[in-house]
Parts: structure tokens; C-alpha cells; sequence
């Protein structure tokens, strides 16, 4: 597809084919923007972020690596980056690029770093990841709610329970909440607290 007008006429008219749903004619056009544009770092960021809406992460990820190559300390980048790894498998090269961005004190970043703790297995360092996710956006439900989660994979019921309670209380009735909870008192063989969290679940 052939360029019209300036970088940023370009850039939004390739959003408007990923809004549309046509994203080959997106990335077509993200291909001869960064040909034309080849010191752009966010020409190649975006192009990045098109492929993976093709699920083509290998492609992606070819993207993203030439985008942190241009401006290496952009932070969208490298959590763009950090995500696009964790989705080829790659989870020990995407913690150790957030891991790099700690000293950003952004959210994202431990929320991310979270996540990928809870799926290598390492629920004692998601949760302290979860919990300075929630120093800096205390608003965070899915931080909460994982908190509860790896706790309650930990066998730290009595943990469990407050923390799911704690959440019901700021964000609102949860069924998985509550069943956690339920579950939790089953697990401390407290059947009587467990009828009473079943029956809210009915």
C-alpha cells in the first residue's frame, strides 16, 4: 500500500484499518511506513502491536526488538516487548526485562511481573510484585483478587480469607471471591463458616 502524506497521516490511517478489522492492510502499511521511516521507533512499536493482532508474534517480536534498539529506555516499548516474549514462551527474558524497569515505579510493571511470577510458579514473588502494584494504583481488582490467589495456591487460608474479604468489601460481591473463601474454611475444616460463604454463592 502506498504512503499518503506525512508519518503521522499514515500512522492514523493504519490505526483506522486496526479499528476496522483489516489488519493486513495495516500492517502493509506499517511495513512501508517503517521502510520509509526506518529511525522511527514508534513506526516500528505500532507495527509490532499490528502483528500481534495476527497473532504473529514471531513478526511481532522481529518489530519490537528494532523499536527498543531505536529508544531503548522508552517504557511502552519495553512492556510491549516484556508481553510479545511472554507470549513465545519466553518468560525468563520477559521478567528480566521488567525487572530492569523497577527503578520506573510504574504499575504496569509489577502487575506485569506479577502475572508472570504466578504462571513460572513463583507465587511468593508475585504476591510481593502484586502488593507494590498496589502501593502505586490501589484501585488495581486483579492485583487484589491474585494476591488472594496465591495465597490460597500457598495453603495461607487464614490469608486467603481476609484478603477475598478485603476485596468484597472495596470492590463489590465476587463469586470467585467467595468461593475462595468458602474453599479456604473447607480447607481449615471450619464447615460451618464454609455452609455460610456456600450459601452466598447460591
Amino acid at each position: 500500500m502506498h504512503l499518503q502524506g506525512n508519518f503521522e497521516n499514515n500512522l492514523a490511517a493504519a490505526f483506522d484499518f486496526i479499528n476496522t478489522g483489516k489488519i493486513d492492510k495495516a500492517i502493509d502499511l506499517f511495513e512501508n511506513l517503517t521502510n520509509k521511516y526506518p529511525k522511527t521507533a514508534r513506526g516500528f512499536h505500532l507495527k509490532a502491536f499490528a502483528y500481534t493482532k495476527k497473532d504473529n508474534f514471531e513478526k511481532a517480536l522481529e518489530s519490537i526488538r528494532v523499536a527498543k534498539e531505536l529508544s531503548p529506555e522508552n517504557l511502552d516499548i519495553n512492556l510491549d516487548y516484556s508481553n510479545i516474549l511472554s507470549s513465545v514462551g519466553k518468560k525468563t527474558e520477559s521478567i528480566k526485562i521488567l525487572k530492569n524497569l523497577e527503578n520506573k515505579k510504574d504499575s504496569r510493571v509489577f502487575y506485569n511481573l506479577g502475572c508472570l511470577y504466578m504462571d513460572t510458579d513463583k507465587p511468593t514473588d508475585a504476591i510481593e510484585s502484586l502488593k507494590k502494584t498496589l502501593e502505586l494504583d490501589p484501585e488495581n481488582k486483579q492485583a487484589s483478587f491474585n494476591i488472594g490467589v496465591c495465597l490460597f495456591n500457598t495453603k495461607n487460608y487464614e490469608k486467603t480469607i481476609k484478603v477475598f474479604q478485603a476485596y468484597q468489601k472495596q470492590f463489590g460481591v465476587n463469586f470467585e471471591a467467595e468461593r475462595y473463601i468458602s474453599l479456604s474454611f473447607y480447607s481449615l475444616n471450619n464447615l460451618e463458616d464454609a455452609e455460610k460463604s456456600l450459601k452466598l454463592l447460591c
